[in-house]
């Protein structure tokens, strides 16, 4: 009787193990099909993320540019993405020619917001911002061989290019005393600046500065003067719009002074120049250098002046000691310099 039962479990086995390696097989593929119809289904079910419209300039780097497919790319595009994603909505950019175009449309309620725009008494009373992405300056340009432009009160009765709807033109607009010429873009500006049509060009300073090296123009200009003002920039959101003012604030909170802003900061920016440069480095090793030659010579003159002394001092006691006759050397004070050897012979 045992040896029936064993030979019974003995045929049992294949196929306990055909249907053992069955059962993986089908435990293996459920386990890779069941990720991807997760997926599939999730897709079909999940809700779209809220669309927001976004104004944006074509040319106003670093802030914002196209690139070759005409898609908006710069330093508040890429913050925007990043603040999109943590606020949980989607963004579909408008682009326009020009910042006077963008407040437009902003105006008509065609956009629900614009990136980066600087916080401004009269913009605050008619829309949202958020807490500041950045900071930056608004500085006087003049053309590099100007020499008569050293601050604001040098513009006084000259003409001074500004760009419609940017706050360097509401910084000018009280001047009576001097001639504010408005441009609808920052380009025509400039040129008009290099042409000569205007004395000085008033403007945010990364962004012009940004322009003129795009142009190739960068150091036909230079910045005069202390800032006029400084600008916070944030997002600007319609009024309209509590509840997307509060999710983008939460989240520009929470991504401002990331490791992940910093290094868009870097990208568009550049890193900070660090102070030992090059040229300075090379202008201070030319400067100790140059110092420890003169001093050297100094050094050597005094060694030869004091050894001619010398040289001289023992000349004249060899010539005196050499006389027949007693010798005293008083000097103008009457103090007894020198004395020879014969004179202290003498009784």
């Amino acid at each position: 009787m045992p040896q029936v039962l064993g030979v019974r479990a003995a045929r049992w086995i294949p196929s306990l193990v055909v249907c053992g390696l069955a059962g993986v097989a089908v435990h293996i593929f459920g386990m890779t099909l069941a990720p991807a119809a997760l997926a599939e289904d999730r897709g079909t079910n999940a809700p779209a993320l809220p669309e927001v419209v976004a104004a944006v300039p074509r040319s106003w780097p670093p802030q914002y540019s196209v690139d070759e497919n005409g898609k908006p790319v710069g330093f508040a595009i890429d913050v925007m993405e990043e603040i999109a994603a943590l606020a949980g909505v989607r963004v579909t950019y408008r682009v326009l020619d020009a910042f006077a175009d963008v407040s437009d449309v902003m105006r008509k309620g065609e956009a629900h917001i614009i990136p980066n725009s600087g916080i401004t008494p009269d913009r605050a009373a008619n829309y949202l911002f958020t807490d500041p992405v950045e900071t930056f300056a608004v500085s006087i340009f003049v053309r590099s061989d100007t020499t008569g432009i050293k601050g604001l009160e040098d513009l006084v009765g000259r003409k001074v290019a500004v760009v419609e709807h940017n706050v360097g033109e509401k910084l000018m607009k009280p001047r009576k005393d001097i001639h504010s010429v408005v441009h609808r873009d920052a380009v025509t500006a400039l040129f008009d600046l290099l042409s000569g049509d205007e004395d000085a060009l008033v403007f945010p300073r990364p962004v012009m500065l940004s322009l003129a090296r795009k142009a190739g123009v960068e150091d036909r200009i230079k910045v005069v003067g202390a800032p006029l003002r400084e600008i916070k920039r944030a997002i600007r959101v319609q009024k309209s719009e509590p509840e997307l003012h509060a999710a983008l604030n939460v989240a520009v909170k929470g991504f401002v002074g990331t490791p992940e802003y910093r290094q868009i900061y870097v990208k568009w920016y550049g890193k900070p120049a660090p102070f030992w440069t090059v040229l300075r480095v090379a202008s201070t090793m030319g400067g100790v250098i140059a110092v420890l030659f003169v001093l050297m010579v100094w050094w050597r003159y005094r060694v030869s002046v004091q050894m001619i002394q010398v040289s001289h001092e023992k000349r004249l006691r060899g010539a005196i000691e050499s006389l027949q006759e007693g010798f005293l050397l008083y000097d103008a004070d009457d103090r007894l310099v020198m004395i020879n050897s014969r004179y202290q012979e003498i009784d």
